[in-house]
């Protein structure tokens, strides 16, 4: 794989969001515990764009409606 595979990285990217989404439940990712499970960041956090930020890229990337919805959850909030 070359790095310029941009077809690929946004694959790899699509992936892995749609994983975290499925696994945060509607949380909002700050830090891990010692498990390596996320806890939840207030939404007036400093670091609670973060998550929505990458949602709206995701959107931007693919097309991709589920990255959408998900993201204006968060900015609803």
């Amino acid at each position: 794989m070359s790095i310029l595979d941009y077809p690929f990285l946004v694959t790899q990217l699509e992936t892995k969001v749609k994983r975290m989404i499925a696994q945060l439940g509607g949380i909002c990712p700050s830090n891990t515990n010692e498990h390596g499970v996320y806890l939840a960041d207030r939404p007036d956090g400093w670091t609670s764009g973060f998550w929505p930020g990458i949602l709206w890229l995701m959107y931007d990337l693919t097309g991709d409606q589920q990255f959408r919805e998900e993201a204006w959850r968060w900015d609803e909030e």
